[in-house]
């Protein structure tokens, strides 16, 4: 973040009441840097409350969002808040997924990535099928304003929060996906999302809650079927 080519930001840090906390080591990083923001819940609350709460405190126009097993790109801020700014239609971003150099790829990689553009109504399939949904967290940039429209993340999920989130942005709001790297992961890194034996019940239950609320409507249609064909 203190890297980026882009110097009007702001980062937001909640603490979500952990033990001991994590205030002197976000004081060790942020220095006296006016814009590192530090907020500590003193119980634990959970997934989704600390995004929430930083998300109607955020001040930008945008907003990023970065876990602990992420890294972006220095030119991250720039290059996407110059092309949301060209393209006042898109309300949302992404890069392409998977690890490697940063910056453009070719459009070849984008496609064996998955990470091909889709209309409204396979977007939401692609989401509520999980068909190797091509998107990270850390890779997108949104406007803020798209909170007035559909709301927040839904408190009642955890590992299915920004999921189920993005399926509203997609019902209503242009998305898109970029043919730029602007993040790479920890390889191997576990998160509360990592489906594991103790958790997949509730992960299912999840699962099954956004399918209930977010139902696929095919357009109509005149009958006819156009085939684009890679040769």
């Amino acid at each position: 973040i203190k890297a980026q080519t882009f110097p009007d930001w702001e980062c937001l840090v909640v603490d979500d009441g952990s033990s001991p906390s994590v205030e002197p080591a976000f004081r060790e990083v942020a220095g006296d840097d006016p814009r590192f923001i530090f907020h500590r819940f003193e119980q634990n609350r959970g997934i989704p409350h600390g995004a929430n709460w930083c998300y109607r405190n955020a001040k930008g126009e945008f907003i990023q969002t970065l876990g602990c097993d992420e890294f972006i790109a220095p030119t991250k801020f720039a290059d996407q808040v110059a092309y949301l700014d060209a393209n006042q239609k898109i309300d949302l971003i992404w890069g392409v997924p998977g690890n490697g150099p940063m910056g453009p790829v070719p459009e070849w990689e984008q496609y064996v990535r998955g990470a091909h553009n889709r209309s409204r109504e396979h977007w939401l399939k692609c989401f509520l099928m999980l068909e190797g949904v091509p998107v990270g967290g850390a890779s997108a940039l949104w406007r803020k304003e798209l909170f007035d429209s559909i709301g927040y993340f839904d408190h009642r999920l955890t590992a299915f929060s920004d999921h189920e989130w993005f399926c509203r942005v997609i019902e209503k709001h242009r998305v898109c996906v970029l043919p730029f790297r602007w993040m790479n992961e920890v390889p191997g890194h576990k998160s509360v999302c990592t489906r594991t034996p103790q958790n997949a019940v509730k992960l299912d239950n999840e699962l099954a809650y956004v399918r209930d609320r977010h139902l696929l409507r095919p357009p109509k249609s005149d009958g006819l079927v156009t085939l684009a064909m890679p040769v």
